[in-house]
């Protein structure tokens, strides 16, 4: 299949990639032929990434990240492997059936697999009554912004993708406002923006440590993804 390509949105995303590497920002090369861009959040950016991949030799793509769960049975480290990637706009793309299989045979017993659709959307689903809301109509499994931009310059490249995704905020979760806050557009953590808006509301601070331990779930699961698969994530 030749080069791949990896698109997050957010350097923390990314680091359970990374190996380590201090700087995750911008492409990164993790292998000969796998390249990592962390592109920031949205649709718009991501597009931008993955085209920007494709342009450099990629010839298969994935989203990778953490994902709102929309389905009230996915805890946090669920893993969501997308067959579907539904958008706003009614656009739907299906994700490469053999690659995913490779994926889900390779897993390791610890790692729990959901597989469904993803929805991409426009906004942050912050609170579990848009959460709920975005279940009933559509029926995805999962919520990000990313997914639509990857799977549509896939498809007007021709070549093949994936979504590999983890829960991070649950269904029943509330994001508070500060945790929103703390991450640019560009994908990269605002310190100062978190401290502000949490200071004029410390009432955030529970939702925040739930958010913490959420995220370290989620990056556990994250890391055994690539500890059982590798750089290449079970492309061919």
């Amino acid at each position: 299949m030749g080069a791949l390509g990896i698109v997050a949105a957010l350097a923390a995303e990314a680091r359970p990639l990374a190996a380590g590497r201090r700087r995750v920002h911008g492409s990164l090369a993790l292998a000969a032929d796998v390249t990592l861009a962390v592109g920031g959040v949205g649709r718009l950016r991501a597009g931008d990434a993955a085209r920007q991949l494709l342009a450099d030799g990629a010839r298969a793509l994935v989203s990778w990240g953490t994902a709102g769960g929309l389905d009230p049975a996915l805890e946090p480290g669920r893993l969501v492997l997308a067959e579907r990637v539904l958008s706003e706009a009614g656009e739907e793309w299906a994700a490469d059936a053999a690659w995913l299989a490779r994926i889900r045979a390779a897993l390791p017993p610890e790692v729990d697999a959901s597989s469904g659709a993803v929805f991409a959307s426009s906004r942050v689903l912050a609170g579990p009554a848009d959460k709920s809301a975005c279940f009933a109509t559509t029926g995805a499994l999962a919520v990000d912004m990313e997914s639509a931009a990857v799977a549509e310059s896939a498809a007007r490249a021709g070549v093949p993708f994936v979504v590999i995704r983890v829960v991070c905020d649950a269904a029943g979760t509330r994001i508070p406002h500060c945790a929103l806050k703390s991450v640019g557009p560009d994908g990269r953590l605002r310190p100062l923006g978190f401290l502000r808006t949490l200071a004029r509301d410390p009432r955030q601070l529970r939702g925040v440590l739930e958010m913490d331990r959420s995220f370290r779930r989620a990056r556990k699961t994250m890391e055994r993804v690539v500890g059982a698969l590798g750089p290449r994530l079970a492309a061919p």
